[in-house]
């Protein structure tokens, strides 16, 4: 079988019940999906900004700076990045939320992104996102306390999946160096 032949969930045996497994595994509850549901205004209010800051910390990079290429592809990786902020504040981490992280891993893997640089951008947005819940002006330190927890596991869940698809990217490469 050809990888063609196979979404990224079906190639690495994601099933619905292995997705549930996992996030079982990370404690990541029906509560804290409605947690982050109920973040989303909070960040869709400030998702540009986030995202505007995230990126001029990344371009002084220069290695990110490099890998980016030119501001036609900075401004697509905007739209993007906006677009993954807001689905991490959607509620609904099902098999098609799965198969989109498991694409970014297999983006990054494909255009160069050592785990030393998405590790370091993913850290610098945590760093972005929290501050944006924890700064609401009218913040109940308990409902923000749980949104905060429900957000560190989420995106836990969302490195494993990532790099889940960079491992098997890497081993597909070595595969394939072998049998030249």
């Amino acid at each position: 079988m050809k990888p063609t032949d196979a979404t990224l969930t079906e190639q690495l045996r994601l099933t619905e019940n292995e997705i549930r497994l996992r996030q079982k595994l990370l404690h990541f509850s029906s509560e804290d999906k409605g947690a982050l549901l109920e973040a989303r205004p909070i960040i869709a209010k400030h998702v540009d900004d986030l995202v505007e800051e995230h990126y001029a910390e990344q371009v002084e990079i220069d290695e990110v700076s490099r890998l980016i290429g030119d501001s036609e592809s900075l401004l697509r990786l905007k739209k993007t990045l906006r677009k993954y902020v807001l689905d991490l504040f959607e509620g609904d981490y099902d098999t098609e939320y799965v198969q989109s992280r498991l694409r970014i891993g297999l983006v990054h893997k494909r255009i160069g992104v050592t785990p030393k640089l998405y590790i370091s951008a993913v850290s610098n947005l945590i760093k972005r996102i929290k501050t944006v819940l924890i700064d609401q002006k009218e913040a109940d330190c308990v409902k923000c306390s749980h949104q905060i927890d429900a957000f560190n596991k989420l995106i836990f869940f969302d490195l494993e999946l990532v790099f889940d698809t960079y491992i098997q990217g890497l081993l597909m490469s070595w595969n394939m160096e072998k049998m030249r």
